[in-house]
């Protein structure tokens, strides 16, 4: 499926995505909160192991208690932040959960400072039920949740 405006394109990843991501994940000054920055072939493995995910699960809903729909990746470059553009895609991502018949959006959210109120400013919360598959894959990762309706 895919999301399209004028300034943005939303679409699931594939094999061809690993150079643009690797620029990300594998830029120092972009990953200083993790542990190391990531290489070509780690990219390419993390990729990979999504679309298995995507593949296995559907669109990704789980849940015992609601159903979830997984954000997998989540990323704005340093100079296009502060412009609206994150709260933009994440409010076309919620639309497109919703469309899935989903409760929330399960987030495995970088341990950052910065990340952490990122997430917190768009109205994320800690999440009640925890996909353990997941938290051990990125143990460090702080698992929130976004309600895609209201209490």
């Amino acid at each position: 499926m895919v999301l399209e405006t004028k300034k943005l394109l939303l679409r699931e990843m594939n094999t061809h995505d690993h150079q643009a991501l690797f620029l990300v994940l594998g830029d120092p000054e972009t990953m200083r909160h993790y542990p190391h920055s990531f290489d070509e072939q780690y990219v390419k493995d993390w990729i990979k192991r999504n679309m298995d995910r995507y593949q296995k699960d559907g669109f990704g809903i789980f849940g015992v208690t609601a159903k979830y729909v997984q954000l997998v990746c989540f990323q704005v470059s340093e100079e296009y932040r502060r412009q609206g553009i994150g709260r933009k895609l994440f409010s076309m991502v919620c639309e497109e959960a919703r469309q899935l018949c989903a409760d929330k959006l399960y987030i495995s959210a970088h341990s950052s400072k910065e990340s952490q109120a990122a997430y917190r400013a768009l109205g994320c919360t800690p999440a009640e039920e925890i996909n353990e598959e997941l938290a051990a894959e990125e143990p460090f990762d702080v698992q929130m949740e976004y309600r895609l309706y209201g209490i």
